[in-house]
């Protein structure tokens, strides 16, 4: 059961970088819209909610210490994702009361 696992976090941790690298390039586009953000927070929450769904499973299975802590450490990519998309909504929301005030 333990190599299951091993590939299903070898599976997650490579979602997980992918989805990172693209975020920041996501991210860091001057042209991003709310709506893109948006949608791209929603893609950040299903990738946490998975991983979440998946320790819950190994710890019921009663999994390694180090399986769990592999899984912990996808948790926090993804909580640092969520904060990164939060900051970015953030800014675009005063930018469009900005733009909305503006005209």
């Amino acid at each position: 059961m333990s190599n299951e696992w091993m590939q299903v976090l070898q599976k997650q941790g490579e979602t997980a970088q992918h989805l990172h690298a693209q975020a920041q390039h996501i991210l860091g586009r001057r042209e991003l819209t709310l709506d893109q953000a948006l949608l791209l927070g929603r893609i950040v929450q299903k990738g946490a909610q998975n991983i979440e769904d998946i320790s819950r499973r190994m710890r019921d299975d009663g999994v390694a210490q180090p399986y769990l802590e592999a899984a912990d450490a996808l948790r926090q990519i993804y909580r640092l994702l969520s904060d990164e998309v939060e900051a970015k909504l953030k800014t675009l929301r005063r930018r469009e009361i900005v733009l909305v005030s503006d005209t």
